[in-house]
């Protein structure tokens, strides 16, 4: 499947298959345990099924799940858990990834996706970023036909962000 990126005009490769969701996911937290023990992080993930499928180029896609939960880790202060929740209902796949962190401002909440965004919050941690991670999740998630959504109650209220996919039957 070739996509055209509408900004460069240039012709980008996505090679789709049939990707098992939680068992990605279970890869990446596998990968990212020794940061989480560093920084006394604990994290869950609940599938509602063991067996849920995506779509996906399944790179691109580690990519933005990986970029989600390293924000997460970023972004919270030790102590806390992070969790990710993955369900199928009507056809769709969401996996949300929630932390506790130090939230975002309901001003930022529109402009969090825009590139080289930073929230004011954020760049006073002593945390790497150019504010291009959520930009590239977003821009690969709308490839897949998907939906990358952001919730946060407000500073210091943790923030939660969701992929929704179509399930692979």
């Amino acid at each position: 499947v070739e996509l055209t990126d509408s900004e460069n005009k240039e012709a980008i490769n996505y090679s789709f298959e049939k990707v098992n969701i939680c068992e990605l996911v279970n890869k990446i937290m596998e990968n990212l345990k020794d940061r989480m023990h560093e920084k006394n992080l604990f994290f869950g993930i609940t599938c509602s099924a063991p067996e849920m499928y995506v779509n996906a180029d399944k790179t691109r896609i580690e990519f933005v799940i990986q970029t989600l939960v390293e924000n997460s880790i970023n972004y919270s202060p030790p102590g806390r858990n992070i969790e990710i929740y993955i369900i199928e209902d009507k056809g769709e796949v969401a996996l949300s990834v929630i932390d506790h962190g130090i939230g975002i401002s309901p001003n930022d909440i529109p402009r969090v996706f825009t590139k080289f965004f930073r929230a004011s919050n954020a760049q006073t941690m002593d945390t790497e970023g150019f504010g291009v991670g959520l930009y590239l999740a977003n821009s690969i998630v709308k490839r897949h036909s998907g939906k990358l959504e952001v919730y946060s109650g407000g500073l210091n209220m943790g923030s939660t962000f969701t992929i929704v996919f179509f399930f692979f039957k």
